[in-house]
C-alpha cells in the first residue's frame, strides 16, 4: 500500500513542482494510458477489495482501524493520480 501511495504522490509532486517534467512523461509511450490503467486496475480494485472486508463477518481479516488507514492511503493515491493527470493536461495546453 505504501508503494502505491508513494508512486502516486511522488509523481504528482514532481509535476506540481516542475511542470515541464510532464512533457517528459507525455513523451513516453502512452504514459497517460498507463496512469489510467494503474488507477482503474490497481487503485479502484484495492479500494473495492478493502471496502468489502468486515472483520466482524466470517472471512473478514481487517480490523476497522487498519481498514480505515488503508482506505485513507488509497484515497490519497487516487487524488494524487487525478491531480497528476490534470496538471499534465494543463501544462500541455499552455
Amino acid at each position: 500500500m505504501s508503494y502505491v501511495t508513494d508512486i502516486s504522490v511522488s509523481l504528482s509532486a514532481l509535476v506540481l513542482t516542475y511542470p515541464k517534467s510532464s512533457e517528459v512523461l507525455l513523451r513516453r509511450n502512452s504514459f497517460e494510458t498507463s496512469l489510467a490503467a494503474f488507477y482503474q486496475q490497481v487503485l479502484v480494485a484495492l479500494v473495492r477489495l478493502i471496502a468489502r472486508q468486515d472483520a466482524a463477518k466470517e472471512g473478514g481479516f481487517l480490523p476497522p482501524e487498519v481498514k480505515e488507514e488503508l482506505l485513507s492511503k488509497l484515497q490519497l493515491a487516487r487524488r494524487s493520480c487525478v491531480s497528476l493527470l490534470r496538471q499534465m493536461v494543463q501544462v500541455g495546453q499552455c
